[in-house]
């Protein structure tokens, strides 16, 4: 699943992930900040 977002963020998650199972996500600000995250429900964390 691949969505272009608008012009400041871009969803990027690779066919073989199950949104619906718990997991481990990360965010990129730029090419300057990441954060490491853990959810119970991935699909939960985009939405958010």
């Amino acid at each position: 699943m691949s969505d272009g977002g608008g012009d400041w963020w871009k969803l990027e998650v690779p066919a073989h992930v199950d949104l619906t199972r718990p997991g481990i996500y990360e965010w990129r600000i730029a090419n300057e900040s990441v954060y490491i995250g853990k959810s119970c429900r991935l699909r939960r964390r985009i939405r958010e």
